[in-house]
């Protein structure tokens, strides 16, 4: 799965969940269009802060895996992982 995917999940769960684009970016410390952006797919390459704050509101990267399949490599915690594949450039 594409890693610009993986975060769209991410931020649409956040979304499914009662944030609202406004209150993700403002938890992040960047712009709601940044947001909005990964949302649409068309980011795919957060800042570590922002993409380790939109993991920790989703409930960790345990969590995101347990019930989600998104999975993140031990080396670099913001780069998310389908199933079966190798490390995600993000």
């Amino acid at each position: 799965m594409h890693q610009a995917h993986m975060w769209k999940k991410i931020i649409h769960l956040l979304i499914s969940q009662g944030y609202s684009q406004r209150q993700l970016a403002e938890v992040t410390g960047v712009d709601q269009s940044t947001i909005s952006r990964i949302a649409e797919g068309r980011l795919s390459n957060p800042r570590y802060s922002v993409g380790h704050a939109l993991i920790e509101l989703a409930g960790g990267s345990d969590a995101l895996a347990a019930k989600h399949g998104i999975r993140f490599s031990h080396s670099e915690s913001t780069r998310p992982v389908a199933a079966g594949q190798g490390v995600a450039n993000v």
